[in-house]
């Protein structure tokens, strides 16, 4: 594993109106002033998000 490997996140992206949620390596950033950094453990997706993201305007 290389070291930029080990501080990489994976994150859920819609990256197009109607587009499939995928799943991508991102470079986190360094916090700004007032703010933290939080390491999560878990997450999910919300079936009603991955909804929203497949079907932007729904009739």
């Amino acid at each position: 594993m290389s070291q930029d490997d080990r501080h990489a996140h994976r994150a859920a992206q819609v990256t197009e109106s109607g587009g499939p949620v995928h799943v991508a390596p991102v470079q986190p950033r360094e916090p700004g002033p007032g703010e933290v950094r939080l390491e999560v453990k878990a997450s999910g997706i919300c079936g009603a998000d991955a909804g929203m993201a497949a079907n932007p305007s729904p009739a």
